[in-house]
């Protein structure tokens, strides 16, 4: 066990990554260019804050960074289990992300179940072993993790609702439900389909089941697809900003201890406008005919 402890990450680790040490001056500059994003890290800050106190109202002589310490390495490390608590799992911890640690690829990937990990090839001396820590956006990554990998798979998650009252309507969400999954919420007879994770925006174009699924409930007119697509994309958008709010982000702006947060907004910004134009091609190949 102490060996194990050897590894994780001291306090001083985590000052130089996670979003609760971020400075309002640094969010403020956030603010800008995406609200929801500064809220996320002034909301992760707050609850973090929250639990601290708490831990220390009822004993005060605990060391403040060792209270924040362990509560960092229980956000950032350990896994729910089957009743929703959440644990530590030693060892199959230490394993990093990867978007598609799950599907077969050139590195070593491996899935987790019962505290065993199965990994997809033989694996050389040296060699990493990766996790999906699950479809996770590039803000979530590094709110809840603190990092940010400019050379992963990026994701900028999709959350489309699809709701009905009558029996037709009924089995068309069902059908969307039995083929991409998600989940089913009912209200007041009013049956609502909310989409899966999977439903996301990459750097140059939507995921496929994104547009699957819009062909499916479009009734399979690209144009509509397109359209919808473009609604959804503008949603992305962090209100009150625009595009033109995007387009303005400049790099400079940010310090160089502030790179990884302004090189999460350029990615932001590229899947934003990299997916517009994608439309726009897609949009001039059905003009040409």
């Amino acid at each position: 066990m102490e060996h194990y402890l050897s590894h994780l990450p001291t306090y001083w680790e985590y000052e130089l990554s996670d979003a609760y040490f971020m400075s309002p001056e640094t969010i403020l500059k956030i603010k800008k260019y995406h609200f929801r994003f500064a809220m996320m890290i002034e909301g992760a800050q707050q609850s973090l804050k929250k639990n601290v106190d708490t831990i220390l109202k009822y004993d005060p002589s605990v060391d403040r960074t060792r209270v924040l310490r362990c509560l960092f390495i229980v956000k950032s490390r350990a896994w729910a289990n089957k009743d929703g608590k959440r644990i530590l799992r030693p060892i199959i911890d230490l394993c990093n992300h990867h978007v598609n640690a799950t599907m077969p690829g050139n590195c070593a990937t491996a899935t987790c179940k019962n505290n065993t990990l199965k990994i997809n090839k033989d694996i050389k001396n040296g060699e990493q072993i990766y996790l999906s820590y699950g479809k996770k956006s590039i803000f979530e990554l590094y709110t809840t993790y603190g990092f940010f990998d400019p050379k992963g798979l990026q994701l900028l998650n999709m959350s489309i609702s699809v709701s009905g009252k009558k029996p037709e309507e009924y089995k068309t969400i069902k059908e969307l439900k039995d083929t991409y999954g998600g989940r089913l919420q009912i209200q007041n007879d009013i049956l609502r389909y909310i989409t899966p994770k999977t439903f996301a925006l990459l750097a140059g174009n939507p995921h496929q089941n994104l547009v699957n699924f819009l062909m499916k409930y479009t009734n399979k007119d690209k144009l509509q697809v397109l359209h919808k697509l473009k609604e959804f994309i503008t949603l992305q958008i962090s209100k009150p900003y625009t595009l033109d709010t995007i387009h303005s982000l400049n790099p400079d702006d940010f310090t160089e201890d502030e790179q990884v947060i302004k090189e999460i907004l350029l990615m932001y910004k590229k899947i934003i406008l990299g997916n517009l134009q994608w439309i726009k091609t897609e949009y001039d190949k059905i003009k040409l005919f």
